[in-house]
C-alpha cells in the first residue's frame, strides 16, 4: 500500500545518505556515484520493509529463523483461547482441502477492533 511505499522510499534515501557520509566519523565518502541511488539501497529498504510486514523481527540475511508455528506470538497474550481455536480451525481446513487438491475454503474479511494494546495486530499477523 501507499504507507509501505513511502516506508521503502524513506529507508532507500536513508541507506544513501548512510553509503554517502561512510563510516569515517561523518566525513562524505569518496565516491563515484555518490549521489546515486544504487541497487544496494533499494535491496535493503525492501528487505527491512519485508521483515516489519512479516512481523518476524528478523531480516533475510539474518541467521535466525523464525518460529515455524505462526500463531506462537498468540501464546502469550492472554484470554485468546477462542481466537487461538478459529484460527487454528481455519489453518487444518486449508491443509485438508490443500492436501485433497480442493480449493481452499474462503477465509473472508477480518475487521479487528478493540482497545490499544489487545493483540490486534498480533493476531492480524498470525492470520497473514
Amino acid at each position: 500500500n501507499a504507507r509501505d511505499v513511502q516506508k521503502v522510499w524513506e529507508g532507500v534515501m536513508q541507506n544513501r545518505a548512510d553509503r554517502v557520509m561512510g563510516a569515517a566519523g561523518g566525513e562524505p565518502a569518496l565516491q563515484l556515484h555518490a549521489k546515486e541511488i544504487l541497487p544496494e539501497d533499494i535491496k535493503t529498504a525492501m528487505d527491512a520493509m519485508v521483515a516489519a510486514r512479516l512481523g518476524s523481527g528478523l531480516l533475510p540475511s539474518d541467521s535466525g529463523t523464525p518460529s515455524s508455528d505462526p500463531f506462537a506470538p498468540l501464546d502469550e497474550l492472554c484470554r485468546m483461547e477462542s481466537v487461538k481455536r478459529k484460527l487454528q480451525e481455519l489453518q487444518n481446513a486449508y491443509i485438508v482441502a490443500k492436501q485433497d487438491g480442493e480449493e481452499p475454503p474462503p477465509l473472508g474479511h477480518f475487521l479487528f477492533v478493540g482497545s490499544p494494546g489487545t493483540g490486534k495486530t498480533t493476531v492480524a499477523r498470525a492470520l497473514a
